[in-house]
C-alpha cells in the first residue's frame, strides 16, 4: 500500500513540476534566454529537457507494471535533481533554483519558502524511492540444488 501511495504522489509531483517547466519554457521571459550556470545552455533548453524527462517519468509511473522500474526511475531522476542542486550550491549560485520556471514568480509564496518546498519534494522523492527499493524483498531465484530434475 505504501508503495502505491508513494508512486502516485511522485507521479503527481513530477507531473505538476513538469507542466510548470514546460509552460514556463514556452513563455517570453528574458531569463529563459540566459545561460544555465551548470549546463551552459539557455534556461529554456534546460526547462524543456527537464520537463520532458519528468513527463517521461510520469508516463512510466502510470503505465509500467514493474514496481522496481518505477522506484528506480524516481530514484534516478531525484538523484539528478540533488546533484544539480549540489552543483548550484558548490558554485555558490545565489539565485533560487528555477525548478518551476517563471510560474514560481506568480505564486503568492516567498521565494525562500518555495525553494525550501521544492528541496523538500526532491528529498521526499529520493528518500522514499531509496527506502522502498531497499525494503523490497529480492525475488528468489532457485539455485542448482533446488531445481527439480527428472530422474530416470
Amino acid at each position: 500500500m505504501e508503495k502505491n501511495f508513494f508512486l502516485k504522489s511522485a507521479a503527481l509531483l513530477l507531473g505538476v513540476t513538469a507542466a510548470a517547466k514546460l509552460l514556463s519554457a514556452a513563455g517570453p521571459a528574458r531569463i529563459l534566454d540566459h545561460a544555465d550556470p551548470i549546463f551552459m545552455v539557455t534556461n529554456r533548453v534546460v526547462m524543456t529537457s527537464a520537463g520532458g524527462l519528468e513527463l517521461l517519468a510520469v508516463a512510466l509511473l502510470c503505465f509500467h507494471k514493474n514496481i522496481q522500474w518505477k522506484l528506480l526511475t524516481v530514484a534516478w531522476l531525484s538523484t539528478n535533481f540533488l546533484i544539480y542542486r549540489f552543483a548550484l550550491w558548490f558554485l555558490q549560485v545565489k539565485q533560487p533554483c528555477s525548478c518551476l520556471g517563471t510560474l514560481g514568480d506568480l505564486l503568492p509564496i516567498k521565494p525562500e519558502t518555495l525553494n525550501f518546498t521544492l528541496k523538500s519534494i526532491v528529498i521526499y522523492l529520493f528518500a522514499g524511492s531509496i527506502f522502498l527499493l531497499l525494503r523490497r524483498k529480492p525475488e528468489r531465484v532457485p539455485y542448482c540444488g533446488q531445481l527439480s530434475s527428472v530422474e530416470g
